[in-house]
């Protein structure tokens, strides 16, 4: 991951904010952001042009990012809440999703809320299905609560497939074949046996 130099100034003084995004490659792309109001978030590796990401509620739920060494083919749900009308205009969204790509990245802000760097993205899903609640206030006085959970997960993970699978050479040699059979051997895994599960990485000390 490459941080522009103003992103690292900004992590050493602990003068940043931290903004997630979503990318879900619907056709035209639905492109939020977990905050308030509009976003230019500039050229990155899955926008070729100038985009704007809407500001869509708060994120009830975001899972952790795995490690590729025997990760898991998870499946997780995000979930988004609102208050306005923006939360069930997603309901567009609810029928087309299924398998298409559903990517989530982070953004740094300085403190005045100002960009500075492009999205990173951090992991890339296919989505299954997208559900919208209605919950109604408690009060008089109270506000009526929107809901959409977006339901995602890893390449590998599906109702017809195995819930686990493994960074192995054996496992990524079937991965291959499946993809694509016509292709050379897929050298990418073969020395990750050299990996052990009980190493622990030592950084070094300095006086």
């Amino acid at each position: 991951m490459n941080l522009t130099a103003s992103e690292l100034s900004a992590l050493e003084l602990d003068g940043v904010r931290v903004g997630f995004f979503l990318r879900l490659a619907v056709a035209p792309p639905l492109r939020c952001w977990l905050g308030a109001g509009p976003v230019a978030v500039g050229i990155n590796v899955l926008d070729a042009d100038e985009e704007i990401y809407s500001g869509f509620g708060e994120l009830i739920s975001l899972p952790a990012m795995s490690q590729l060494i025997n990760g898991a083919a998870d499946r997780v749900e995000l979930a988004l809440s609102g208050i306005d009308d923006r939360i069930l205009a997603l309901a567009d969204f609810a029928e087309p999703v299924k398998g298409v790509g559903c990517d989530i990245g982070f953004g740094l802000f300085d403190t005045d809320w100002s960009f500075l760097g492009a999205v990173h993205w951090l992991r890339h899903f296919v989505a299954d299905y997208l559900a919208l609640s209605i919950a109604g206030a408690n009060e008089p006085t109270g506000q009526t609560l929107k809901t959409a959970t977006l339901s995602i997960g890893s390449l590998m993970t599906g109702r017809r497939r195995r819930g686990l699978s493994y960074f192995n050479n054996q496992d990524q040699q079937v991965r291959a074949r499946a993809l694509n059979p016509t292709l050379t051997t897929d050298r990418f895994c073969e020395r990750t046996v050299r990996y052990s599960i009980r190493g622990a990485k030592t950084w070094p000390k300095f006086a």
